[in-house]
């Protein structure tokens, strides 16, 4: 995907010279309440139609600053932390017959989280159900609860616990959404056998 500009449903968005003012494209519904970064990713690339779950509702464990949110910065413990965390989510996805799962380390390329979990499902119901586990084992076995509410009827779900986000959606909208391909330049980890599902 090109970086040096987004082209939307709305508007061209082209990189802003020093200097210049720079058209923003129109924001997500004002229930969307993404941080900046996550903003911009998503309604540059947002179809008609589609609703995405907000995510988080305020600076809560991520420091504000006057240039926007910057994440604090990552320790060891809290990245293998973040990475166990997200591999257990990826399990049970898998558990759920969640596909095609893909988790990328974005903590150097991305200011409000550290991991970003991909999941394809084939409907509504078998995202609901991923939803729903992954929700319940969260705060069972990791005593965490996301930052969003419960989960919507979108096409494209998310779940926000902070330095991990969980995105559970179908094949259409992640091929057209392409956040594997917006993040190219993040380490991809290994999920171990079984975990991961090739979507067929």
């Amino acid at each position: 995907m090109s970086m040096s500009s987004f082209q939307t449903g709305l508007t061209t968005v082209q990189p802003r010279s020093p200097g210049s003012p720079q058209e923003l494209p129109l924001l997500p519904p004002a229930n969307t309440l993404l941080p900046r970064a996550a903003k911009a990713e998503l309604s540059s690339r947002r179809s008609p139609g589609l609703r995405c779950q907000p995510t988080r509702r305020a600076c809560t464990s991520l420091k504000c600053s006057a240039e926007g949110l910057m994440q604090e910065v990552e320790t060891p413990g809290r990245i293998d932390d973040g990475k166990e965390f997200a591999l257990a989510m990826a399990k049970i996805a898998s558990d759920v017959k969640g596909q095609d799962l893909c988790l990328l380390h974005v903590a150097p390329l991305c200011t409000w989280t550290s991991w970003m979990l991909f999941v394809s499902v084939t409907s509504r119901p078998q995202q609901q159900a991923v939803l729903a586990r992954v929700t319940r084992d969260a705060k069972e076995h990791w005593n965490r609860t996301p930052r969003s509410a419960s989960p919507g009827q979108g096409l494209w779900e998310v779940q926000d616990y902070g330095d991990v986000v969980i995105h559970v959606f179908e094949p259409a909208q992640r091929e057209y959404y392409d956040l594997e391909g917006f993040y190219g330049a993040a380490e991809e980890i290994d999920i171990p056998e079984p975990q991961r599902v090739a979507a067929r």
